[in-house]
């Protein structure tokens, strides 16, 4: 059996604390990007709810709705 040299550098709780800094930057970007794609929906949606003619009193037709709402959410 091959015993390894102990370590003194090492420090589990250092590493634990690396470990739950990793998953809670991971969860944030995860709800982040949640909540963008649910705003994106949202504002799809909202232009898709107005009639030609609002749209164009803003500047915008049907066709335009998707690529101005990815436009804002990047």
């Amino acid at each position: 059996m091959t015993v390894l040299p102990f370590n003194t550098s090492y420090n589990a709780a250092e590493e634990i604390q690396r470990a739950v800094l990793f998953v809670v930057i991971r969860a944030e970007k995860l709800v982040d990007a949640f909540q963008q794609q649910r705003r994106y929906r949202k504002t799809v949606n909202a232009l898709n709810s107005l009639d030609s003619r609002c749209l164009a009193d803003i500047g915008l037709d049907k066709a335009d709705i998707e690529p101005v709402a990815k436009s804002l959410f990047k």
